[in-house]
């Protein structure tokens, strides 16, 4: 969502996500939107939505020629634009919903308009949760969301890999985190790839707010802002939940397929693991000590996906290192760049 208010798209266009179903160019690829002021990108399906400033809903992706008004309004106050890729509630699928600052709320299953509450939001717990007066609530993540009645709320984020050796890791609302599936990589926490065929409760954490996953491991950014990994390093040891050294008062964590990188409380940011796509934001080999990442101005957050990482700075600009074989650093395609380069404003 840049500054003019419009948005700028870059990487793959497979399902149109970069606003047309045109070729994706070279660079970041602006979708003319009139004064957009809310922006959710899903993580699954190629889905990108937009709150206007007059009230408007546009929705493009997954298929779409073009962004198309969605049967929603956003007039008012807007507190959250959420695109869950997972939803838990019956058998309905549910991939935008608005949250409302007066306690209204709208979820479009892309057929009709309907709220999942049958009373209007009585408060919100925090960015994450909130809940109506008859005891109903709707908790929701970057990747998933779920909404009911029973108490107390099911975890508020899930990581998991997509492999044939999956495992999934659930972050509930008191800061306890439970894994279960494969330990083929040590990512059940145990110090050991030994398969225990249930579901694990993480010891050796203190109150975690963020999770993050690779295919090897599983790292927990705590509120003291200490990290701690799990699982198989790069060197094939395996290790129970573990403080990863150099890294003191983490603001934020994002993680890749087989990297992590934190956002310190000076607003630098440091690196590790796989570095095959030069991810770590340097050239050379792989690294299990956090290796810093050298930005041009103040970091507010960060993004990971696959062997790319981005930063939003202070200023707006987003800049991304990595691999760049889809484009998505903004500039044509080749195999990586171990600099930060900008890439949109």
């Amino acid at each position: 969502l840049t500054g003019q208010g419009d948005v700028a798209c870059v990487g793959s266009n497979e399902w149109g996500q970069l606003g047309d179903l045109t070729p994706a160019p070279p660079g970041a690829r602006r979708v003319r939107v009139e004064e957009a002021a809310l922006l959710a990108v899903s993580s699954f399906g190629g889905s990108v939505a937009v709150v206007q400033r007059d009230g408007g809903v546009l929705m493009w992706g997954a298929g779409l020629a073009e962004p198309n008004r969605v049967p929603l309004s956003g007039v008012g106050a807007v507190n959250l634009l959420v695109m869950p890729g997972e939803w838990r509630s019956g058998e309905r699928s549910l991939p935008l919903c608005l949250l409302r600052s007066d306690g209204g709320m709208e979820c479009w299953d892309g057929s009709r308009a309907f709220s999942p509450f049958s009373q209007p939001i009585a408060r919100f717990v925090d960015e994450n949760l909130c809940a109506s007066a008859a005891g109903e609530w709707c908790a929701f993540s970057s990747i998933s969301a779920s909404c009911g009645s029973e108490q107390p709320p099911p975890p508020f984020q899930y990581v998991w890999t997509h492999s044939n050796d999956s495992t999934r890791c659930s972050l509930f609302w008191d800061g306890g985190v439970e894994c279960e599936g494969s330990n083929r990589a040590g990512r059940l926490g145990t110090g050991s790839t030994n398969e225990l065929h249930q579901r694990v409760a993480i010891s050796g954490l203190q109150s975690v707010r963020k999770l993050g996953m690779t295919a090897a491991s599983v790292c927990a950014l705590e509120y003291t802002g200490a990290i701690r990994c799990w699982g198989m390093k790069t060197d094939g040891t395996v290790l129970p939940p573990t403080a990863v050294a150099l890294l003191p008062g983490a603001r934020d964590l994002a993680c890749g397929g087989e990297h992590c990188c934190a956002l310190l409380g000076e607003n630098a940011v440091s690196c590790w693991g796989w570095n095959l796509w030069n991810q770590l934001g340097r050239a050379g080999g792989p690294s299990d000590a956090p290796l810093s990442v050298p930005m041009p101005g103040r970091v507010e957050q960060l993004s990971a996906g696959g062997a790319t990482t981005c930063a939003r700075l202070q200023s707006g600009e987003v800049w991304c290192w990595g691999a760049n074989f889809k484009g998505q650093l903004g500039f044509p395609p080749r195999l990586s760049s171990s600099d930060p380069v900008w890439v949109t404003q």
